[in-house]
Order: C-alpha cells, then structure tokens, then sequence
C-alpha cells in the first residue's frame, strides 16, 4: 500500500505546515500544497498516534521539549519510534483536528505570522485546529459531467446570470459542468455545460464569462479533506470557493473555515436531459462517455439509479458544525 501524503492547514491563517531544511524549524508562510517541504507522509504508530514525516527531507515533527515558546515544533530526526515525534489527532466534530504531542500532551498552535509552536494545553482557540489535505497520486481520470453541492447549505452550484447556488435538486443543465483535468498536479476547469462558460476567480469575484481553460484564474485545486469532500482553491488567488450564509458565491479567504468552503462532487445523472432538453445537451453528456459506463445501459437505456460518483478518500466521519469559541 502506497504511504498516506497530507498537507497540514491551520483553520485561522489557512497556512499549511512546513519544514525549513536550513535550521529544522516548522513554519507556516503560505497556503501552497505543491511543494514538498509543505508535505507529510501520515504514518500510523499504533494506539491511535501518527508521526509525519516531511516528503521533502525525511524528517519527523517533532515537539522540541528542551526549549520553550516559538521554535520548539522542529523536525530534526527521523525516528518515528520516539514519543516525542507522536501525534494524536483530537477529532473536532467536523473535518477538523487538534494535533496533541504523546509526551507533553499539548497542541500545536499556530502562533504568530509565521511562528509554530507546541504549547497549547486544550483547543480552546481557532489557531489550534487543523485539517488534513489529502494527497494522491497523479490519474488520468479523463472529462466527466458533475454537480457540485455545497456541503453546509446542500444547494447546487449553477451557471445563471451569475454564479450562485439556489436550488437544492439538478433541474437543468445550468447545475451540470464539465469537469476538466488540467495536467497531472490535481488541478481542474470546470465548464457550464449549458453556457460553455468556465468557473473562474478575478478580482470582480467569481464569475464565468469565457471559455478559456488555460487561464490559471480558471483552475482551481480540489482539496480533499475526507469524508468525500473537497475544497476548491484557486489556483491563481489561493483563495477557496465559498457560500456564504446568503448563497452568493465569493472566493476571498485562503483558509478552510467550515462547512461553507466544502464541496460534494457527484457524477450527474443525465435522465432528466433526455426527457426535457434540447438535442444539444443530450449529445454533450453522450460525448463524455456517460454513455460507456455499463452502469448506465446503453444510449438509450440512461438508468434513474446510477451509483454516484465521489472523489475519495471516506476516512473523516462528519457531524454537523461546532460552534468555536475563541478566547
């Protein structure tokens, strides 16, 4: 079995862990989840404990215990027997966790701007949740017809006169979109099939008025946090698409802050475009081969109970939102 790779991202900043191969220090500075020193190999070490090993150098996250404050989150060896280099994942009621050293039993907090430390002795505070990013390896998963469906509101994304998400049930081919890889690092464009127009970020927001592909304001990244959900990162803002309590759609903060940045990813079921739409739309989901899938019969014969598509892993079990409290 391949080993487990995650990014670690903090609730408050949306800044993801990482090593400094100079001085063995673990900082956070950005959000970015393409380099390898802002990756972990998640190695089970039994009683419900992890060691994370950095992709990029080898070594262990570690809780310094010789030195105090700011700088004692290193990771300057790579034993993954020592207790010290143990972490137990407190479940926080959603996709969230506080991240607690086996020796100390304290929490590591994302303290300042930059600064990582292990000192917190509950998870009290926003700047000690985490949510591990999943990453896997490169596929070719080929184009295929989605919906998107906000996690905390359960409302369709849709291309109308404007991004938004309204409907809580696919009644056209404004809910449906193409969903299209873009190279092999985990990006996608996701094209309207009934407008053509691709989900993109500017600075007016999030809109959809061309077709381009190649823009990187029109890529984003699906974070996989588990439990078969994603958050969608822009690739040229870094910034995640969100819904807000009003159902506008806006993509302004780095960080994954709950419910309202996460997606579910279905296959759509294309019945309901064969008995109502126009020729146009069927012959754009038989051309992305819906139609090959055996599941779905022949091209005639579209099944209503078509098993749906979920990007994986399940590994986080969900509850409804926590309220934080923030001292």
């Amino acid at each position: 079995m391949a080993p487990t790779i995650v990014s670690i991202m903090n609730r408050h900043t949306g800044m993801v862990l990482e090593q400094n191969s100079v001085d063995n220090s673990i900082q956070a500075l950005d959000s970015g989840l393409d380099e390898s020193t802002h990756q972990w190999f998640r190695i089970p070490v039994g009683s419900g404990y992890f060691a994370y090993k950095n992709v990029a150098t080898g070594k262990v996250l570690d809780h310094w215990d010789a030195k105090e404050g700011p700088g004692n989150t290193v990771a300057m060896s790579d034993d993954v027997n020592d207790p010290n280099h143990h972490w137990f994942e407190t479940k926080l009621g959603d996709i969230f966790i506080g991240l607690r050293n086996r020796t100390s039993r304290l929490f590591i907090d994302h303290y300042g701007s930059r600064e990582i430390r292990t000192s917190g002795e509950d998870c009290s505070y926003v700047e000690r949740h985490w949510c591990l990013i999943w990453h896997h390896p490169p596929t070719d998963t080929g184009d295929e017809i989605v919906t998107l469906r906000n996690f905390e509101s359960g409302k369709f994304l849709e291309h109308n006169d404007s991004i938004q998400a309204v409907a809580s049930r696919v009644t056209s081919t404004l809910h449906h979109w193409q969903r299209l890889p873009v190279g092999i690092d985990g990006y996608f464009a996701y094209k309207n099939v009934a407008t053509g127009m691709v989900l993109s970020l500017s600075q007016q927001g999030v809109e959809a008025n061309d077709d381009d592909v190649t823009s990187a304001t029109h890529q984003w990244r699906e974070c996989d946090v588990g439990g078969g959900l994603i958050a969608l990162q822009n690739r040229a803002f870094v910034c995640m698409l969100r819904q807000t309590d009003e159902e506008a759609i806006h993509a302004l903060n780095i960080s994954i802050q709950g419910g309202n940045d996460l997606w579910k990813i279905e296959r759509a079921q294309p019945v309901d475009l064969l008995e109502n739409k126009p020729k146009q739309d069927v012959d754009v989901l038989k051309n992305f081969r819906l139609d090959e899938d055996p599941s779905y019969g022949n091209d005639e014969d579209f099944r209503r109970d078509g098993p749906v598509w979920i990007i994986q892993p399940e590994e986080v079990l969900l509850s409804e939102q926590i309220d934080v409290f923030i001292v």
